[in-house]
């Protein structure tokens, strides 16, 4: 035989087999209950079922991939026979967050399939049916006494739930309790008086007031009540309680009757209290991290971050409103929706946290360059799941840019010291070959000498014999007297000690001279050499001596290398702001790989044979030397093998074109030298020694040589000269004079500032701190456009270097208003 209640149609929308498959098995073990079952697996489907079927109770997964569970509820309350209808949702697990809303939104209870016993669920189902079929008057008769079958399963059912019963009425005041209500009140019989301001009497009070507004709207539209309220504060034990239940009217729509279901919730509640206590403290911990963590659920969901987060989103151009909006955004569609440079590392990203999700792996870990436009940073990404919270994964980023910048840093100096580990092996690995070949060329001359030497002391030898070997005496006797040489200069220029005997200086001469010490030397090879001497640029200071040396040294390195029958160039010519010299040759060529090295101490390529051809590797390097110290600058260039090489020397101009007569005098650049021990430079000047008395001209040059010779110039005229090697040097003279100077005279190629930034800095300055000034550009720049660009800055002239003595005087004369044909000497 069938209870009353058997026959009832269970709705179940779930789209988890399984778990309906559960949920059923436990329903169905209730003997005294007959359930038919209708499944749906979408949110969808089921609306559309409910629109034309009446079910007597829906169970609802909180989670379907079609729909909003919250609202869906509120479609569902809509529909005319479901209004009163038990809706139970499955979820995940029973807390305060979850379950509240729900709760809120038209939920009739919450509860997790996993945590609740399959007796316990019968019991729910039975009085939330029956609730149901009471609020809709099927059995309410005042005073009745339902059958004792029914009346003992609905006492188990709310002892298992916990729940009690009351009923008000409302005309008589007089409020009833059943089922456990004095129990859950924490009251006996006696301590209450029957009276609805009784019941109000035992609400703590802070939510009486709250409750009593509940009740008497539900009593003033008829609506379901429902609230949440503790127990009167005089209990022991704080205690949380939920009231739900409908307000009954009679034919006059005078309020009669109201009933409702208690429940004790402490034990959520309280767990809900300490979750949030628990929540904070986590985001505490999170808010103290400097990693830039989120909260991921298992859909990809941020369901949390943290302040680093925010605040590094915020640094980066993140609008506070959008910052709002990053909760509840899906984190895998914002990588996957990635474009730009940052797309392959985000699509990296995002697969690392879905193979986390899914349990393919249990960590993710990438280090990733940020692509900032404010600076370059790194970050380390690390992915964990969240294996005990209901799955999701915790997403952080740390910022490892200074930890990357010292592996850099320490990645070049483990470079560098491997490089200078090489160098110096290279270095011992020279100095040995050096040894070897020294000693090598050294004992070759001297087994000459003294081999000849014994044949001499042979009185038998003929004239013939005797002349043979004392010329071969004398040519090896010179071999190891150069190379005495070779080895002396480069120990002064390893101490510095390497002078120059400083003087105006022929190129032209200089690179003939050395052409025919080494013209032999191309004859016994065949090889054609030439000479190509441009007449504009033959003017520099330097130690001729040193400079023959220099052009010997290449021509001879050029014979060692180049071919019977090839070919060598030596070209002289002007090269603003430079003079050039260009060697070439049509030999070997050189290496890509060793071009670096040319003009290193000891270092010698090996030929194709592995055999080096000779020499101390000491020649470029004396080279690099000694056209630095006329501060000038060597550099060599080659298409590789068998391809020849060219050699390029850069050399500044002489500032003062000289004649014969004065370029016998040395012109040396030394601030303390006397005029009564200069030399009489300007025998053919057409102006008096004191056609320049009492001017105080400026001089700024940072050649140390063409900065004093045209202080000379001007001294041996009676001008006071004041000299400057830098433009910051000339600023400083100008603008700290008491008085200001009479004239400027500035060269324009300067490292740091040049001397169009100079006269701009000048101009600039107020009259009476040298802003007017005169000046005079004296620069190796001679075309058109540099003289328009120096007059364009500020200079009152451009004169192109080398300039003539008697010129540069008869322009400092006119620009300081000097009467020059007073000065002019009979000739």
């Amino acid at each position: 035989m069938t209870s009353k209640l058997s026959g009832h149609t269970i709705l179940i929308v779930d789209n988890d087999a399984t778990r309906r498959s559960l949920l059923k098995s436990s329903l169905q073990k209730d003997a005294f209950s007959t359930y038919s079952f209708v499944e749906k697996n979408t949110g969808s489907a089921a609306t559309e079922f409910l629109q034309t079927v009446a079910v007597h109770a829906i169970f609802l997964a909180e989670q379907l991939p079609d729909i909003h569970t919250y609202s869906w509820l509120e479609s569902i309350r809509a529909i005319s026979n479901c209004q009163n209808l038990p809706i139970l949702i499955l979820v995940e697990t029973e807390n305060l967050s979850t379950v509240g809303p729900l709760l809120q939104a038209g939920a009739s209870f919450c509860f997790s399939i996993a945590q609740i016993s399959p007796l316990l669920l019968q019991q729910i189902l039975l009085t939330t049916l029956t609730a149901k079929d009471s609020r809709q008057g099927l059995e309410i008769k005042k005073g009745g006494t339902p059958s004792i079958k029914l009346e003992e399963r609905l006492r188990l059912a709310f002892e298992a739930a916990k729940m009690g019963y009351w009923e008000w009425d409302i005309q008589a005041d007089r409020v009833r309790w059943r089922y456990q209500a004095e129990e859950i009140f924490g009251l006996q019989n006696e301590q209450f008086d029957g009276t609805m301001n009784g019941v109000l009497a035992l609400i703590h009070p802070a939510d009486r007031q709250s409750v009593e507004r509940v009740l008497r709207s539900s009593i003033a539209t008829g609506e379901d009540y429902k609230f949440e309220f503790r127990v009167s504060a005089e209990s022991p034990e704080v205690r949380w309680l939920t009231g739900n239940g409908r307000t009954f009217f009679d034919e006059n729509g005078s309020p009669t009757l109201m009933i409702g279901v208690l429940r004790d919730v402490t034990e959520r509640v309280v767990a809900g209290l300490n979750l949030s206590a628990s929540q904070q403290l986590n985001q505490a911990i999170l808010d103290s991290l400097p990693e830039h963590i989120a909260v991921l659920d298992k859909a990809g969901i941020i369901v949390a971050i943290n302040k680093a987060w925010k605040d590094f989103a915020l640094h980066n151009g993140t609008g506070s409103d959008e910052l709002q909006g990053t909760l509840g955004t899906n984190y895998l569609d914002v990588c996957e929706g990635a474009t730009g440079d940052c797309s392959e590392e985000a699509a990296v990203v995002c697969n690392g946290i879905k193979s986390v999700l899914s349990g393919v792996v249990d960590h993710f870990r990438l280090e990733y360059p940020c692509h900032s436009p404010f600076e370059e940073r790194w970050f380390l990404l690390q992915v964990t799941p969240l294996i005990r919270a209901g799955g999701g994964v915790v997403v952080s980023h740390l910022n490892i840019t200074e930890r990357r910048k010292i592996e850099a840093r320490m990645g070049a100096l483990l470079t560098e010291a491997q490089q200078a580990k090489e160098s110096a092996e290279n270095a011992n690995r020279a100095k040995d070959e050096f040894i070897a070949q020294i000693t090598h060329d050294l004992r070759s001359p001297l087994s000459a000498v003294l081999g000849w030497a014994k044949v001499l002391k042979n009185k038998k030898s003929n004239e013939q014999i005797r002349e043979e070997a004392i010329q071969t005496i004398i040519e090896s006797a010179e071999k190891q007297k150069n190379l005495i040489e070779d080895l002396l200069d480069i120990s002064r220029t390893g101490m510095g000690k390497l002078r120059l005997d400083v003087v105006p200086v022929s190129l032209s001469a200089v690179i003939r001279s050395a052409m025919d010490v080494m013209q032999p030397a191309c004859d016994a090879k065949e090889i054609n050499s030439s000479t190509e001497l441009a007449t504009d640029a033959d003017a520099v200071t330097g130690d001729p001596a040193r400079l023959e040396q220099v052009i010997w040294n290449l021509v001879s390195n050029a014979v060692k290398f180049t071919p019977s029958n090839g070919q060598i160039k030596v070209r002289l010519e002007r090269a603003d702001p430079y003079v050039r010299i260009t060697v070439s040759d049509t030999g070997c060529g050189i290496r890509p790989e060793h071009l670096p090295f040319i003009f290193e101490r000891y270092w010698q390529p090996a030929s194709s044979g592995g055999k080096r051809k000779g020499g101390l590797g000491l020649g470029l390097s004396l080279v690099k030397y000694i056209v630095e110290l006329h501060g000038g600058t060597v550099l060599v260039e080659s298409e590789g093998e068998g391809k020849g090489a060219t050699f390029i020397i850069n050399l500044p101009y002489r500032a003062v074109r000289l004649h014969h007569k004065e370029e016998i005098g040395a012109i040396v650049a030394d601030d303390d030298w006397a005029e009564d021990t200069a030399p009489d430079l300007f025998l053919d000047s057409v102006m008096s020694s004191s056609a320049l008395a009492g001017l105080v001209i400026v001089v700024v040059d940072d050649e140390p040589s063409a900065r004093e010779l045209v202080a000379e110039i001007l001294r041996q005229h009676g001008a006071t000269v004041k000299k400057a090697d830098s433009a910051a040097a000339a600023f400083d003279l100008i603008t700290s004079a008491e008085q200001v100077p009479d004239l400027l005279i500035s060269d324009i190629s300067m490292p740091d500032e040049d001397g169009y930034m100079l006269i701009r800095k000048i101009r600039n300055l107020p009259r009476h701190q040298g802003g007017a000034i005169p000046a005079v550009a004296l620069t190796a720049f001679g075309r058109m456009e540099d003289r328009v660009h120096a007059l364009s800055a500020g200079f009152q002239m451009h004169l192109p270097k080398p300039v003539e003595p008697a010129e540069l005087a008869l322009v400092a004369a006119n620009l300081t208003n000097r009467e020059i044909t007073t000065f002019v000497q009979s000739r």
